[in-house]
């Protein structure tokens, strides 16, 4: 199942990688991210923007609105954003947040939910409304999504992450300049996906 994924996904990587990492973002206040300043606010209108402080590398993806609220603390408001960082950092939504500690992970913020990949390293969830973190295996997704009555916003069961929906979002991060580094990446998820699906069963 691993291995025809990704043929499919390399051939067709071979055509849609993006060629250019052209730079289209805004930040507000203007020109705070030049600055380094924090609070800032960032809206990408290109196909994908790379950000990076120290060891904390953040992917976004086009429409995508980011908020560096603290060297510490991050805010996906809406889009995709593909986060890894080798300390502990947060990113939160209003449906809760999604915590890295020396890890990867794929977050998207859309259709009213908060959905997140742990790619590797420790990856927890919290949904708002809670005190505590739920650990998240690499090689599983969950989501968090409205607030409900009492106050705590609604999750769902982690499960393996689907391929073909993961392995597209995740490519189109990336240019063809930086295909060996999505391999790479790619290679060292498969096991853990794979011991994943061991402990998840049949569905």
């Amino acid at each position: 199942m691993w291995r025809t994924a990704v043929r499919m996904m390399l051939f067709f990587l071979a055509f849609t990688l993006n060629v250019t990492v052209r730079a289209e973002i805004l930040d507000e206040p203007v020109g705070c991210h030049e600055k380094s300043e924090i609070p800032c606010s960032y809206f990408v209108q290109g196909h994908h923007e790379v950000l990076q402080w120290g060891s904390d590398k953040v992917r976004l993806s086009k429409g995508t609105s980011f908020v560096r609220a603290t060297a510490d603390d991050y805010r996906l408001v809406n889009g995709e954003a593909l986060v890894e960082s080798e300390r502990e950092l947060t990113v939160g939504s209003v449906y809760g947040k999604v915590q890295l500690n020396n890890g990867r992970a794929l977050v998207k913020v859309n259709n009213k939910k908060l959905s997140f990949f742990s790619l590797s390293g420790v990856v927890k969830y919290q949904p708002r409304g809670l005190k505590s973190y739920t650990f998240l295996p690499v090689g599983f997704n969950n989501f968090i999504s409205r607030v409900k009555t009492d106050g705590v916003a609604a999750s769902g069961y982690p499960k393996p992450a689907e391929l073909d929906e993961l392995l597209p979002v995740w490519a189109s991060f990336f240019t063809r300049g930086e295909k060996d580094i999505l391999e790479n990446q790619m290679t060292d998820y498969r096991q853990p996906w794979r011991v994943a699906v061991e402990m998840a069963g049949p569905w």
